[in-house]
């Protein structure tokens, strides 16, 4: 699974599992995850307020506004931070800039870790 490579890369333990975009099937039938909390199972859907900042808009109302009304006791938060800056930079821009990054990246790390042998 792929948590277990995650913990074993970072040396830290996970605890929670989300997954991106769960299809209803999946919602629906309340998937366990072994040792692990699945975020969209029943019990997180139901006893939480659920909010979400997807595409750099939060679904209801921005998440200072929803903690200050103290309406609800238990928040399911998903954030986005590749969304967030502090320059106002459109989401297109910010995943040119991601994807520019990583390529860059991976670069460096296969030139590190491969060598040519002539």
């Amino acid at each position: 699974m792929e948590v277990e490579l995650i913990e074993r890369y970072f040396q830290s333990k996970i605890y929670a599992v989300s997954m991106h975009k769960p299809s209803r099937w999946i919602i629906e039938n309340d998937i366990k995850l072994d040792n692990y909390i699945n975020t969209y199972s029943k019990k997180y859907l139901k006893d939480f307020k659920y909010i979400s900042d997807s595409r750099m808009e939060w679904r209801e109302q921005c998440i200072c506004k929803t903690i200050e009304s103290r309406i609800y006791n238990k928040l399911h938060v998903l954030i986005h931070p590749l969304s967030w800056s502090y320059k106002e930079i459109s989401l297109d821009k910010k995943v040119i800039q991601f994807m520019a990054y990583k390529a860059r990246k991976m670069d460096k790390d296969l030139s590190d870790n491969i060598s040519v042998y002539v």
